[in-house]
């Protein structure tokens, strides 16, 4: 069907617009592509027949040749939207493909599926057949992190059993957050609990997760792992970075000299958003990192704080062949960088190049700017928070955003500009 497929191509625009920040400018932007999305989605709900349509379209294999747009991606995901019965048992089909396009494709719209009661059946229906399986068609990582986005109480037994299984820790330690974030009510006590384990990726990101969420003590014992050893473990080191407190900044500093290139690198993204001029310092440092990844990390904050400041520099600065800045170039940027610095007061919090209010990270979070960081900076400074899926945009997220904003302007007095704050409390 024509239709289908040139409205799939317009809802395809919008979400890549939504899921770009360097295409929106401000919040309403942002909002206003929301709208567009909505729009289009609502024009494909009303056409006859479309449900059909949509999966058959889910389960079209890519064309060898590329001369056939594939609509499996935008399908499924208006699919998952669509509060019809039948989407969770298509997009569990795909999820099951023998393709590995539609495969993949399927298990990421997962995620999107609208939560309600037969969604939830459904879903903890696949997690027993799944666990029948001598070889999974799909993994239980995908069904579980699905399920935790049903926001429901039905499911905790099923999470549960797995966060005591024997997956892999990392895996264990991307569930908890998910619980954590999307349902911090019932999410909070599993991470307590998990936090008593031996000092594993688990048990460290519960014991940063209840750092963030408002636990002193949590955070008093973070901020000691981190600091009594010479190489700081990369978990603790990771969520450490999430709490801008001016106590997180020195061992943070130290473990700069991590060994891991994206260790460093996590950690000169989260000295650039805390703000403070010493971080700020140790950004511009890191243009010399010997990790290329760092290096560029480095100076693509660099750029997002200096601004219109570097566009005379962008236009004559120069690349050696393995595509890092010349040492010229780099002098170049450093010196610019460090009059900048200059400029800024000792132990404030700045974004970009004006004193910081907490209202900001809801700004980026409304464009998609490092979503991650900037959700656990917003929590850890203000203690608010709603149910928030740190990995979806603002499609996902605008009527948790929305509610925040209200509680922004009820309690916007209580924070100065600079300030640095947890919990709501000055630091």
């Amino acid at each position: 069907m024509e239709m289908i497929a040139d409205l799939l191509f317009q809802a395809a625009t919008c979400f890549a617009n939504i899921s770009n920040p360097a295409a929106l400018s401000s919040s309403e932007e942002a909002l206003s592509e929301v709208r567009n999305f909505i729009a289009v989605e609502n024009q494909i709900h009303a056409i006859s027949g479309v449900m059909e349509e949509l999966q058959r379209l889910i389960l079209t294999p890519l064309d060898p040749t590329g001369a056939t747009v594939n609509h499996a991606m935008m399908a499924g995901l208006i699919l998952a939207r669509s509060r019809w019965p039948v989407a969770v048992t298509a997009l569990l089909g795909a999820a099951r493909h023998r393709g590995s396009w539609c495969a993949t494709l399927g298990r990421l719209n997962l995620s999107w599926l609208t939560p309600s009661s037969e969604t939830v059946s459904a879903l903890q229906e696949e997690v027993l057949r799944q666990r029948q399986q001598e070889s999974p068609e799909i993994p239980m990582l995908v069904l579980v992190d699905a399920l935790i986005r049903q926001r429901s109480e039905d499911i905790m037994p099923t999470i549960l059993s797995y966060l005591q299984g024997d997956d892999e820790e990392s895996n264990l330690a991307y569930i908890l957050a998910s619980l954590v974030t999307l349902i911090p009510e019932q999410g909070l006590p599993v991470a307590e609990e998990l936090e008593k384990k031996s000092d594993g990726i688990l048990s460290l990101t519960a014991l940063g997760l209840r750092a963030v969420y408002n636990s002193e003590a949590a955070y008093d014992r973070l901020i000691s792992l981190v600091s009594q050893k010479d190489q700081p473990e990369a978990t603790a080191c990771r969520w450490l970075g999430r709490i801008p407190r001016p106590e997180s900044l020195p061992p943070l500093l130290k473990g700069l000299h991590h060994p891991s290139d994206a260790v460093r690198c996590d950690i000169v993204t989260s000295l650039a958003l805390f703000g403070l001029k010493e971080a700020r310092a140790a950004v511009i440092r890191c243009l010399s990192d010997a990790s290329r990844q760092v290096a560029d990390q480095s100076m693509s904050l660099l750029f997002e704080w200096l601004g219109e400041n570097l566009d005379d520099f962008s236009q004559h600065w120069q690349f050696d062949v393995e595509g890092r800045l010349t040492s010229r170039s780099r002098q170049e940027l450093e010196s610019i960088a460090t009059k900048a610095l200059e400029e800024m007061e000792p132990n404030l919090r700045y974004y970009r190049q004006s004193l910081m209010l907490p209202v900001e990270n809801l700004e980026d979070l409304y464009l998609g700017m490092l979503p991650d960081h900037t959700w656990y900076h917003w929590v850890s400074t203000t203690g608010a928070y709603q149910p928030y899926d740190v990995r979806k945009n603002v499609l996902y997220n605008f009527p948790a955003l929305e509610v925040l904003e209200d509680w922004y302007i009820q309690h916007e007095t209580q924070f100065d500009e600079g300030g640095y704050y947890y919990q709501g409390k000055r630091c």
